[in-house]
């Protein structure tokens, strides 16, 4: 009978520490989070915040599961004349306190300063589609005409230099000029500085051109399953990088479209072969990333065939170009392949 007393009496105590032990570690996260294995890091930021931010990282997962995280961060507002602010970030696994982890968390805290409204997109589009297509259309329409406006200012001044040059050949052919032959270098030196900003201009009126396009497109997200259901499947990340793919196709194949244009008045082959691939592209468009990775190699290779390899083949062979090739000097990498020059020979 003591026995059997001790042993209920132990029975109870026993019972009595494992609910102070639940209590307590039900009243203190952290040292439950340290008990199951978890962990906390901390980072100085040298910036600061009007107001406290907390943020758990999953909450920037957009419901696809790429981020296996659930880090929970913490920074504090800014006292007055404080140029710096510290993060606290506890986790319940050790692989929430990881290199990953904190690389992400301190990206979600810049984001949260310096582009809050990207970060919190989903929920400004909750609250008003209009205005959040209105704001990227503003913004797509802006870059979309800037760099159309690069591009034409830059390809249209390169074509009027090389028709200069021709007008100036054919006058000495016909024997109304004379060459003289410290002018024509001169000359030639005067046409070199002006084409020289050229790939440079084109290229980034390109890139420009791009970001106008996935800007204007990026509204699309929201409604891309109603106008295409096939397309349903593509929310959150996956939409982006398909109303990417789809920019990015859309502007090269514009861009070669119009730097061909430009060319057709002066050098007719070669703007043939650019209007010819932006066409080819046109047709890819819905092929997906597989669809552009095949143009993408098809463009590069005909460029380099026709304004690379072939004029280099004539000039090692000593042999006339034919009629149809009319490629000369290349701007500098890393624009060759992207928007080559159409030369007089």
């Amino acid at each position: 009978r003591d026995s059997s007393w001790i042993m209920n009496s132990s029975r109870l105590v026993a019972l009595c520490l494992v609910i102070a032990l639940a209590f307590v570690r039900a009243e203190d996260p952290a040292g439950d989070a340290a008990a199951a294995g978890g962990c906390t890091f901390e980072n100085i930021l040298p910036w600061t915040y009007e107001a406290e931010l907390d943020f758990n990282l999953d909450s920037y997962n957009h419901q696809q599961g790429i981020f296996a995280v659930t880090t929970d961060c913490k920074i504090p507002a800014a006292e007055e004349g404080a140029l710096t602010s510290t993060m606290t970030c506890t986790g319940s696994l050790p692989s929430d306190c990881d290199t990953y982890s904190q690389a992400f968390a301190y990206s979600i805290a810049a984001g949260e300063k310096f582009g809050a409204i990207f970060l919190h997109m989903d929920e400004a589009t909750a609250k008003g589609h209009i205005a959040y297509a209105f704001f990227w259309s503003i913004i797509g329409t802006i870059c979309t005409w800037l760099g159309l406006i690069l591009l034409l200012y830059s390809e249209i001044k390169a074509v009027t230099v090389f028709r200069e040059q021709d007008e100036r050949d054919r006058l000495v052919s016909i024997n109304i000029l004379v060459r003289n032959n410290a002018k024509y270098t001169e000359l030639e030196e005067a046409d070199d500085q002006n084409l020289a900003p050229r790939p440079y201009i084109t290229a980034i009126g390109g890139i420009i051109f791009f970001i106008g396009m996935f800007c204007t497109w990026l509204p699309l997200c929201d409604v891309i399953g109603i106008i295409f259901p096939a397309f349903s499947f593509a929310t959150g990340l996956l939409c982006i990088a398909f109303v990417f793919t789809g920019a990015f196709l859309l502007s090269l194949t514009a861009a070669l479209f119009i730097v061909g244009l430009c060319w057709s008045c002066t050098r007719g082959w070669a703007a043939l072969v650019l209007i010819v691939l932006s066409l080819v592209g046109n047709v890819m468009l819905f092929g997906g990333i597989i669809g552009l990775v095949i143009y993408l190699a098809l463009l590069g290779a005909s460029l380099y065939a026709y304004f690379v390899w072939a004029p280099s083949y004539y000039n090692e062979k000593k042999e006339t170009k034919p009629f149809w090739l009319q490629a000369s000097a290349l701007p500098p990498p890393p624009f060759l392949l992207l928007f080559p020059p159409c030369g007089p020979h």
